[in-house]
């Protein structure tokens, strides 16, 4: 993923999710609001508009990693018209003569088909395997993007319900000092829906946790290149299909959920 893209999608993460204070928000507001002619718009009228301090809209897009703001700008551009080339034609490419009843029906087709693949494959001896990891194990780390940690956040209760240290770590917001602290008993569970997210973040987490001698599980839909490092590779949904991976994620969280308690009550009896 191009420096501009990642940056982008990182800016709007940043304000759904992690804007610390009103001047933050205040920033935020006033360059969504100016979406449309960022190109254009001064760092001056930002601060203006915002009535924030010229520095603090500088420490702002800096914070979210940008070098200045006309980085800021060119980048923020960049990223939405590209986004908005890349939408489009994938819109033109599969819907141009479809009705919009088509268009609904063709969307549930996709996401039922990739639940019925993920249905048609689902190997319950390794699903209870990587249960019975979890539970026993010193404390559980599940990274992978937003979304994917959206889908295992009822794991996170389940675990944590169940006296296991467990974590969720948006790729995004990890942080290198979380992965000092991993020590032998510990796993760590990669949430990967699609190769072109496997990002050098994940790539360097994993090798530490790897040098560090964690179990390591993996949710994928597609072959990784690193698939020997992992201890236990689960497969699912269909390759390449990308987002409607997420459905069956989701399935595939249900299932673990209700896992626990039914391997928690093997053990004991």
């Amino acid at each position: 993923m191009k420096r501009h893209e990642q940056l982008g999608f990182n800016f709007f993460r940043y304000c759904n999710e992690n804007l610390s204070n009103t001047n933050e928000y205040n920033i935020a507001r006033i360059i969504i609001e100016h979406i449309g002619d960022i190109k254009t718009v001064s760092l001056e009228q930002i601060a203006q508009e915002a009535n924030i301090s010229i520095a603090s809209v500088s420490r702002f897009v800096q914070k979210i990693g940008y070098s200045s703001f006309q980085d800021f700008k060119d980048g923020l551009d960049y990223f939405i018209r590209n986004l908005n080339m890349v939408r489009t034609v994938s819109n033109m490419q599969q819907f141009m003569r479809t009705s919009l009843d088509n268009l609904a029906d063709s969307l549930y087709v996709e996401a039922i088909s990739n639940l019925r693949q993920t249905k048609l494959n689902l190997d319950m001896e390794k699903l209870v395997a990587i249960t019975k990891l979890l539970l026993n194990s010193r404390s559980v780390t599940f990274i992978g993007d937003t979304h994917e940690m959206i889908d295992f956040y009822t794991v996170q209760l389940d675990l944590v319900a169940n006296e296991v240290p467990e974590y969720l770590f948006d790729l995004q917001e990890f942080q290198d000092i979380h992965s000092d602290f991993f020590k032998d008993g510990d796993t760590l569970v990669l949430l990967n829906v699609s190769n072109d997210f496997y990002s050098e973040i994940q790539k360097r987490v994993v090798e530490k946790a790897s040098q560090k001698n964690l179990k390591l599980v993996v949710f994928a839909q597609d072959d990784l290149a690193e698939q020997k490092i992992f201890d236990y590779i689960y497969q699912y949904g269909i390759p390449k299909s990308i987002n409607d991976g997420y459905y069956s994620l989701f399935y595939l969280s249900q299932i673990i959920s209700e896992l626990i308690y039914k391997v928690r009550v093997i053990k004991k009896s």
